[in-house]
């Protein structure tokens, strides 16, 4: 620290508070020279480095990979996967010179409908803090600074600059804190992002309960806070809880602020100096950092290789009726998707790809004679003109359908969230399809039942519409030149039966979806308890959503009771009859749930109907907040059985 009091020395009262401020949109101030720098670029799932003239136009950036988004990464239960994309990440930032990488991303799937649920692991916070952990474990041993973010309870999209998350003590340091506590105790990020919303009352960015009290004295986290990209709305405040970058450049008005604070005696030099000190220990350590780390430009066409295996190890069957895999090889294709992929979210993680395959060309190169009608428009549409804009497309898909039945052609129909629906900025309405994509499926149907559905998507779609169900499907994006693979992932979050009024608040015993703030008839607020009640909801065709206790994840059977594992290995529910396992398990035979992390992150395959046993261990040391919790030790459940029926 000597080198770095020397550096604070040498700085006057202006260049130390430039420095809390960063210098244009990605870099940190250098006080001409006299400071070392890190430069920063977004992630979480491909580096989208950026010229400051481009800043604005979220959609410019230099060529990356696109790797799968973290709700596909999830699926996966296997920390090796992580490892694979977090080396090629560090791979394309270093190529790119970027220090740290805005990711990944931990805040809890709270509900369906957040818009930005892509860039999620899941609603557990055990499983989302582990997956995190590695990834952030692996991106700093190959010499790049992780992120992780949004600190904290920012659960949605709509209104986030202003959202206030109203939640009780131990609900959260059980879900919300959780995921980042896994992070910081095992991982030791070099830095970690303040979220947009308040957090009780108080703006996550100058919230020193959080920020302070919690990540720093009580976690032992001694990096660099920065602000989401303008998250700092009160910079002697965000500097007194602990804030320490905020970021973009605001050209001196931060400044002008922070100087008066100082000189009213509202900010002290000594909390300037904490925060400058900081800064200044990262940017120095990033010089070491970036003499040792491997050089050279990264490999786009080898990381695509890796992006494909990546999403192989993802995929999720979620129901097959022996329709596939394919026999024949003609087939009829339907779904603007499946010729403009949507295999990313939109926003601030959008990576700038090389061209890409889509399924049509990929199905074209395995042989395939392919039939295709886009049946829908897939861009950014108005809803008021979508009707009318999609019908001829329509009438021509239902045309091209009957044909093909009439030939006994397998329909693969492509479908999903498209910009306008799913993104950074915005929450979803409802759980359903687009309007245009439900009334087209729900019309093949009609026609013929040989339907492989492939759905582009960060979140549960409801298929369950018409009183037809549309689970023979294949989740996840996967390159079909990659041959014929199993899909053993298995979904990592539930799958929830739709509540109508997104105000419900988890009353009628479903998940809470609380997106405006839900009011009692007097008009006062009730705040949000975000565990989820102890009612499971079933789901036709799908698994049950089952939750307990303090809300860790859920997945369950479909034959007449529940399999509630407790990853912290608390304790487990059981029916007394057989199990059809969640996920890939339904369908591959292969055991998601925590073996794969009790495995050391390595998935495992069984045969339909076999039997095993688990056992289930804890192999974190994490607090539970209730005088009266569960003990936590490792427990053994010597009789559990898990039989996984044969689907064909």
């Amino acid at each position: 620290m000597k080198k770095i009091d020397e550096l604070l020395k040498s700085l006057t009262a202006e260049e130390k508070t430039r420095l809390f401020n960063g210098k244009g949109n990605w870099n940190t101030f250098d006080a001409d020279g006299k400071v070392p720098t890190f430069s920063m670029a977004d992630g979480p799932h491909g580096v989208r480095k950026q010229d400051d003239e481009n800043y604005r136009d979220l959609n410019v950036s230099k060529l990356a990979t696109c790797f799968p988004t973290a709700s596909a990464l999830a699926s996966s239960w296997n920390l090796e996967t992580i490892q694979k994309l977090a080396h090629a990440l560090a791979d394309e930032a270093i190529g790119s010179n970027v220090d740290v990488l805005l990711g990944c991303g931990v805040n809890m799937k709270r509900s369906p409908l957040c818009g930005r649920n892509f860039e999620y692991f899941s609603e557990d916070p055990y499983l989302a803090g582990i997956l995190a952990a590695e990834y952030v474990k692996t991106l700093q041993a190959d010499g790049v600074a992780a992120c992780p973010k949004h600190f904290a309870a920012n659960n949605q999209e709509k209104r986030r600059m202003t959202s206030n998350s109203l939640v009780d003590e131990r609900t959260m340091n059980e879900i919300y804190l959780r995921a980042f506590e896994i992070i910081v105790k095992n991982s030791k990020p070099k830095t970690i992002m303040a979220a947009y919303n308040r957090v009780n009352g108080k703006f996550a960015g100058f919230n020193k309960r959080l920020l302070t009290d919690t990540l720093r004295n009580k976690w032992g986290f001694d990096g660099v806070v920065i602000s989401d990209w303008g998250a700092c709305i009160n910079p002697p405040e965000c500097i007194k809880a602990g804030m320490d970058l905020a970021m973009p450049d605001s050209h001196l008005y931060f400044d002008k602020q922070i100087k008066a604070a100082l000189e009213n005696g509202t900010l002290s030099e000594s909390d300037l100096d904490k925060s400058a000190s900081r800064v200044l220990k990262l940017a120095d350590e990033m010089i070491e950092i970036r003499e040792n780390r491997k050089k050279g430009q990264a490999d786009l066409e080898e990381n695509n290789k890796i992006a494909v295996d990546l999403a192989t190890d993802c995929a999720v069957l979620l129901k097959n009726e022996g329709l596939l895999p394919l026999k024949q090889k003609e087939v009829c294709v339907i779904g603007e998707l499946a010729e403009i992929l949507k295999f990313q979210g939109g926003g601030s993680s959008h990576i700038n790809t090389p061209k890409t395959k889509n399924i049509l060309e990929s199905l074209e190169e395995r042989n395939f004679k392919v039939e295709y009608e886009k049946g829908y428009l897939s861009g950014f549409v108005k809803r008021r003109k979508a009707a009318k804009l999609n019908k001829p497309y329509q009438k021509k898909a239902l045309e091209l359908a009957k044909k093909c039945a009439s030939e006994n052609k397998p329909i693969i129909f492509c479908c999903g969230l498209t910009d306008s629906f799913e993104g950074e900025g915005f929450d979803r309405d409802n759980m359903l399809l687009p309007p245009e994509q439900k009334l087209l499926l729900t019309e093949i149907s009609k026609i013929t039942k040989d339907i492989v559905v492939v759905t582009f998507a960060g979140a549960p779609i409801d298929f369950s519409f018409e009183g037809d169900e549309f689970f023979a499907e294949v989740s996840q994006d996967v390159e079909t030149d990659k041959g014929v693979i199993i899909p053993v992932g298995t979904i990592a979050h539930g799958i929830v039966k739709m509540v109508e009024d997104p105000k419900n608040n988890g009353r009628n015993g479903y998940v809470d979806i609380a997106f405006d703030y839900p009011v009692t008839p007097d008009g006062s607020e009730i705040p949000i308890q975000a565990s989820f009640t102890t009612k499971s909801t079933p789901i036709k065709g799908a698994a049950k959503m089952v939750a307990h206790h303090t809300g860790y994840t859920l997945l369950g059977g479909v034959a007449g009771g529940f399999l509630a594992l407790n990853y912290l290995g608390l304790g487990a529910a059981i029916a007394s009859n057989g199990y059809t396992v969640a996920g890939g398990a339904a369908v591959g035979g292969a055991v998601g749930l925590t073996m794969a992390i009790i495995k050391k992150g390595k998935g495992f395959m069984i045969k339909p109907g076999d039997e095993m046993k688990i056992k289930i261990q804890q192999e974190i040391d994490l607090p539970v907040y209730t005088a009266d919790a569960f003990k936590q030790e490792e427990e053994e459940l010597e009789g559990l059985n898990v039989r996984i029926n044969a689907v064909n």
